[in-house]
């Protein structure tokens, strides 16, 4: 009874532990969102394309300065419109789902680890991804990029949960809508991000079984679900869009023939990515040289 009675009490401390944690992860993240106005020209662009969208009540073509901007699809800018609609056309609610989605992406960063290792590595991973440098900055800036990290950790963490769990059909149903939401987010190009991760762990393992135990009719039915209605109704509202997207805005994005051209990619190089990279990983990259033997062993 006294050792039952004991470890009710360190679960509850564990629990209590990380919901201390997950929250004071989510204050640091909300500090200041408002404290600023919005920078252009990103913040103003996505800003302005949510504010029309609540204006003309029309959630299918996104619109700046009354001109369709069919650039990107409308994941973020229904984020944005929606919390403003909630809270009200300020600087904090137009950067408060990025906030959110950082938070989120920080509590999948706690469970991966926790489930790697014990409570403490989890609540660490949490600390750590909200006082980074580059997830902190760009929680408070309305830009695409820390809702497309937090996606891609949510799929590599299915992925991973799948290799344990093959028959599990939640994480199944979660990685192809989370695939959904990647296309609604950044574009059918973005998958090429989890394709990578599925390579890495096929090349990790010196096996392709993850290939072969990929549901993919389950796959295709719930992406489908997740993007299609979107992409339907904006074809018939804009003929001819789903061309400009996909070649355009996607494949010759990729290509640097993108028209007009607005990121000089071809300029940037590999060594420039790697120390802008290392900045942005700041402080927690001085810790990389022995994280690495760990992350080797899992």
């Amino acid at each position: 009874m006294k050792h039952q009675a004991l470890a009710r009490i360190s679960s509850a401390t564990t629990g209590w532990s990380d919901v201390m944690v997950l929250l004071l992860g989510l204050l640091v993240l909300i500090h200041g969102l408002g404290g600023y106005g919005l920078y252009e020209p990103h913040e103003g662009h996505f800003g302005g394309v949510a504010r029309e969208m609540l204006l003309r009540g029309d959630w299918i073509t996104p619109h700046l300065n009354g001109s369709p901007y069919l650039n990107k699809p409308p994941l973020l800018y229904w984020l944005i419109a929606t919390s403003t609609a909630l809270w009200g056309a300020t600087e904090y609610a137009a950067r408060l789902p990025l906030a959110i989605i950082g938070w989120l992406g920080a509590i999948v960063a706690w469970k991966w680890a926790r489930e790697l290792w014990n409570p403490n590595a989890g609540r660490l991973a949490a600390l750590m991804l909200c006082s980074t440098t580059g997830w902190f900055v760009f929680t408070h800036q309305i830009l695409i990029d820390v809702l497309l990290a937090t996606l891609l950790l949510a799929t590599y963490y299915c992925l991973w949960r799948l290799q344990r769990e093959p028959h599990c059909w939640m994480y199944w149903l979660c990685l192809y809508s989370l695939l959904g939401l990647c296309v609604l987010g950044k574009g059918p190009v973005f998958l090429g991000f989890p394709l990578i991760g599925c390579l890495a762990i096929a090349f990790t393992q010196r096996s392709l079984r993850l290939f072969q135990q990929l549901r993919i009719r389950l796959g295709i039915i719930v992406t489908s679900v997740v993007t299609l209605p979107w992409f339907i109704a904006v074809e018939q509202a804009n003929p001819g869009f789903f061309h400009y997207f996909l070649f355009n805005e996607n494949l010759q994005r990729i290509a640097d023939t993108r028209w007009p051209p607005d990121y000089e990619v071809s300029k940037v190089s590999a060594i420039g990515y790697l120390v802008v990279t290392a900045i942005w990983c700041l402080p927690w990259i001085v810790v990389l040289p022995q994280a690495l033997p760990i992350g080797s062993g899992i």
